[in-house]
C-alpha cells in the first residue's frame, strides 16, 4: 500500500463518494486544499444520504486499512470523523471530516443541502492531469458561509477574505442570494464591508443579520424531538476520554503529558489536565501546589482521625468533582488527564501525610470512579534521581516496584518506558489513546 499523507486521504474520500455515487461538495475556505489542510475538512451531502455518513466513512477506512479513532454527532444532521494512521516517523497522522446535510440552527432549516449541491463545480487539481473535489458555485458558497458566520458570532480576517473572493467572482447572483436571507438595505450594507474587506463594520452588523436569517426558517416538532435524542446520546456515550498518569517524581509526568496533548489534538474537542484530584471545593480546577510540596516525606502524618477525614474529603472531591466537572467534559468530547490520582495515596501514603490503615484506603478505592486509561511511567531508578532527587535512590526504587505491581493488578493500566526520548514517551502513550478510541468506535459502530 502507498504512504498516506493528508492530502493523499482527501482525496481518496473524494473520489470514494463519487465511485458511491453520493453527491458532495467541499464547503469553507478550501483554496489551500488539498496540500494546505489545517483544519477538519466540512463536506456536505444530500440531506436523505447523510444518516448513511457513519457506513460510508466506516467502509472508506476499511478499505484503505485506516483507523476511525472519533465519532460524534455535533448537529442532528452532521457528524464529525477523524480519520488516523500511523505515519512513517510511527507517530499518527489524521483527518477531520465533518459530514452535513441541510444546514439547521434553533430547529429550523436555514439552508438545503439541494441549493447547495445545485450548480457545484468540479476544482480540479493545478499540478495533476487527473484528481480534484467539487466546491459549491460561489453565490452559494458565500450566502452559506456567511450564514454559518452570523450564526457562530464569529468572524476573522482570513475568513472575510474567503467572502471577498467568493463574492467577487459570484457576480449578479450574489445579491438575489443573499436577498432570500435579509432585506435589500442589510444586503447592501453586506456587500458594502466585504468589499472594503471592513472586518469590524461587518461583526457590528451580525446581530441585526441573526434577528432576519433566523425568522426564515420554519420550525419542526420532528426537528426538535431529533435535536433533544441527540444530545440524549451524547450524554450516555460520552466521546471524551479520562487518562491518568502516575510515576515517581523525575519519570517526565508534565512534559509527556503536555506533549501527548498536542499529538491527540485532532481527535478531541479541547483538553484539561489536572493535577491529583478535581478540587471542587478550589475555584482553580488545574489544581495548587496544597499536595506537591517539595519535600514529600519531610512532614509527620497526621493521626487515624485527621487521615480517615482525609479520605472521605478525597471521596468526595472525586465522585462530586467527576459529577459536575470531569463527565461535563467528556460529554463535550474532552481530552481530560489527571497527573497523579487517588491511587498515588496506595503508593506513597508519607507524601499525603497519611497515617490510618491501609485497608480504609484500598477500600476507598473502589468508590472512585475510574479512568478509561491508567498510565504508569517508569525508568531505571539512577535517571528518575538524576532528574529530580526529592526523595532518597531507597524510596524512588520502592516506589517503581510498587507502580508496577499496581499496573500489573489493573486491568486498563500500562506500564511506559520513560528512559526514552520525550517524543518517543509521548507517542507509545498516544498510540494507547488512538487504539482506545478506535475500539470504542469499533464497539459502536462495527
Amino acid at each position: 500500500m502507498l504512504a498516506l499523507s493528508k492530502d493523499r486521504v482527501f482525496l481518496l474520500f473524494c473520489e470514494w463518494l463519487e465511485k458511491k455515487g453520493l453527491s458532495y461538495c467541499v464547503v469553507g475556505d478550501s483554496r489551500g486544499y488539498p496540500d494546505n489542510i489545517s483544519g477538519d475538512v466540512d463536506i456536505v451531502l444530500e440531506e436523505r444520504k447523510i444518516y448513511l455518513s457513519t457506513t460510508y466513512v466506516v467502509e472508506f477506512t476499511n478499505e484503505y486499512r485506516l483507523k476511525l479513532v472519533q465519532v460524534l454527532q455535533h448537529e442532528q444532521n452532521a457528524w464529525y470523523f477523524v480519520l488516523g494512521w500511523e505515519g512513517e516517523s510511527g507517530l499518527y497522522d489524521f483527518l477531520a471530516l465533518d459530514l452535513c446535510g441541510d444546514y439547521y440552527r434553533n430547529g429550523k432549516c436555514l439552508f438545503s443541502s439541494e441549493k447547495l449541491l445545485r450548480g457545484r463545480k468540479y476544482r480540479k487539481l493545478r499540478h495533476s492531469v487527473e484528481g480534484g473535489f467539487y466546491v459549491p458555485a460561489h453565490e452559494t458558497e458565500l450566502t452559506y458561509y456567511l450564514l454559518k458566520k452570523v450564526g457562530k458570532g464569529s468572524l476573522n480576517e482570513q475568513q472575510l477574505d474567503h467572502l471577498y473572493e467568493e463574492f467577487n467572482m459570484g457576480g449578479s447572483e450574489v445579491n438575489r442570494l443573499l436577498g432570500q436571507y435579509w432585506p435589500q438595505e442589510q444586503v447592501k450594507h453586506i456587500a458594502e464591508y466585504i468589499q472594503r474587506k471592513d472586518l469590524q463594520g461587518l461583526r457590528k452588523i451580525f446581530p441585526s443579520l441573526v434577528n432576519y436569517s433566523f425568522k426564515c426558517g420554519t420550525h419542526s416538532i420532528i426537528l426538535i424531538f431529533r435535536e433533544w435524542r441527540r444530545r440524549v446520546r451524547r450524554i450516555v456515550n460520552p466521546t471524551g476520554l479520562l487518562v491518568i498518569f502516575l510515576g515517581p517524581d523525575g519519570v517526565g509526568k508534565s512534559s509527556v503529558i503536555d506533549e501527548m496533548i498536542s499529538m491527540t489534538k485532532p481527535a478531541f474537542r479541547g483538553s484539561k489536565k489536572i493535577h491529583l484530584r478535581p478540587r471542587l471545593f478550589q475555584k482553580n480546577m488545574q489544581g495548587g501546589s496544597v499536595d506537591n510540596v517539595a519535600d514529600p516525606h519531610g512532614q509527620q502524618c497526621r493521626g487515624n482521625a485527621a487521615s480517615i477525614a482525609k479520605v472521605f474529603y478525597f471521596l468526595c472531591d472525586y465522585i462530586l468533582g467527576y459529577m459536575y466537572q470531569v463527565a461535563p467534559l467528556l460529554v463535550r468530547s474532552k481530552l481530560v488527564i489527571f497527573d497523579r490520582y487517588y491511587y498515588d495515596l496506595l503508593i506513597d501514603p508519607a507524601r499525603y501525610r497519611y497515617g490510618a490503615p491501609m485497608w480504609l484506603a484500598r477500600l476507598a478505592k473502589y468508590f472512585i470512579p475510574k479512568p478509561d486509561i491508567v498510565v504508569v511511567l517508569d525508568a531505571p531508578t539512577d535517571i528518575v534521581q538524576l532528574r529530580k532527587r526529592e526523595v532518597t535512590w531507597e524510596e524512588t526504587n520502592r516506589q517503581r516496584i510498587a507502580y508496577k505491581s499496581f499496573a500489573s493488578a489493573e486491568r486498563n493500566c500500562v506500564v511506559i518506558d520513560a528512559s526514552q526520548p520525550l517524543l518517543s514517551v509521548a507517542g507509545d502513550s498516544s498510540k494507547l489513546v488512538f487504539e482506545l478510541l478506535a475500539k470504542r468506535v469499533n464497539k459502536r459502530f462495527g
